[in-house]
């Protein structure tokens, strides 16, 4: 039987609110930097590359000066291959989404993962979800429905079918982290996963690879520390509150994407998205409380 790491800090939900918006603030301008780097010629896999390169090195400086080597030991190094190889697809198709897709649709697709993560809870964790979860799913899958409109006319298909592809690999991903984290600390997954991703993707650097100007390689540069960054501030913040208090946080990353859109691409969102978001969002957020509030009733 797995033991369960207990937690050595003390429950501080506006300090863990906090980290979220900072994270989910992060991953929005990643995205927007990965879709400006593409926009100029970037390879989506060079840039997944870079992402993980300068994101080592980050995590490597901060081991150094803080918990040490010795702090990222693992007994579980073929979970942590397993979830890097799903992990690097996952975000490679998220990429790839974020050059076919104006941002604030993407935001809106990616908002159907906690519906898709229960899903897999009920497959891979065997946990029981009851009637009123299953109907808020099947709104929220209306929601999604009605944003990426099959007939592809406000949203290219391609682009979605490409989005959602991601989301449901990424709440995959969610899921193998949750087994992890049963004996792994969220700096021990982050740095396994970063260090792994590095010579999966490698082998195909050399492909799409190519000399850039200065102003590329900053971007690249970003791309990296800012997806590093965000990615621990995410696992941090339910170290200091619920999930079902900072899981809606999470949202904000449509008011980054429709900022960044506008003011650079030009670009406003969809009708079918103003639709559709809400409802998407009101499924998640029932879904998170919910789940919160059953587990109170059982503990």
């Amino acid at each position: 039987m797995i033991k369960q790491i207990e937690p050595d800090f003390e429950m501080r939900p506006g300090y863990g609110i906090l980290l979220r918006l900072i994270a989910v603030f992060l991953l929005s301008s990643m995205f927007m930097l990965v879709k400006l780097a593409a926009d100029m010629g970037v390879h989506v896999l060079e840039s997944l590359f870079y992402r993980f390169i300068f994101g080592f090195i980050l995590m490597f400086g901060y081991l150094l000066s803080g918990p040490g080597l010795g702090s990222i030991k693992t007994t579980r190094l073929p979970l942590h291959i397993f979830r890097t190889v799903i992990g690097v697809i996952a975000m490679g198709l998220s990429f790839w989404a974020a050059f076919l897709l104006p941002l604030p649709e993407l935001a809106t697709i990616s908002f159907s993962s906690p519906l898709i993560v229960t899903i897999f809870s009920i497959i891979f964790l065997h946990e029981v979800v009851g009637r009123r979860r299953w109907t808020a799913m099947i709104i929220g899958f209306i929601g999604v429905l009605i944003v990426v409109k099959p007939s592809g006319v406000d949203v290219p298909i391609k682009g979605s079918l490409v989005a959602m592809a991601g989301v449901i690999i990424t709440a995959y991903t969610f899921i193998l982290v949750k087994m992890l984290s049963t004996t792994e600390s969220s700096t021990t997954v982050v740095f396994w996963y970063t260090l792994l991703a590095i010579p999966l993707l490698g082998v195909v650097i050399f492909f799409v690879g190519k000399p850039h100007p200065p102003i590329i390689w900053a971007i690249l540069i970003a791309i990296g520390l800012l997806g590093a960054i965000g990615q621990v501030a995410l696992s941090e913040s339910i170290k200091y509150a619920p999930m079902s208090l900072v899981s809606p946080m999470d949202y904000s990353n449509l008011l980054w994407s429709t900022l960044y859109g506008y003011l650079i691409w030009n670009h406003w969102p969809s009708a079918s998205m103003w639709v559709g978001a809400p409802i998407i969002i009101g499924a998640g957020i029932y879904i998170a409380l919910r789940k919160d509030s059953l587990q109170k009733i059982k503990g």
